[in-house]
């Protein structure tokens, strides 16, 4: 969501990392197609934002 705080965004794929430990929660997570979503955020005006999203894109697709 565009309005959602850059502080939420964030947390958001710092958790989505967390939870590819988990092998079952691995699956949730790949069946979500949180992908595209994070693969929008690279270029998100907030460079942490980006940054995360970068980290989490990685993490997401080693992890596939």
């Amino acid at each position: 969501d565009e309005r959602s705080a850059p502080e939420i965004k964030y947390n958001s794929m710092v958790l989505i990392c967390a939870l590819m430990g988990s092998e079952s929660l691995h699956k949730e997570v790949q069946d979500l197609a949180f992908l595209d979503v994070v693969s929008k955020l690279r270029s998100h005006e907030n460079k942490s934002v980006a940054q995360q999203a970068s980290l989490t894109e990685q993490r997401l697709t080693v992890e596939s």
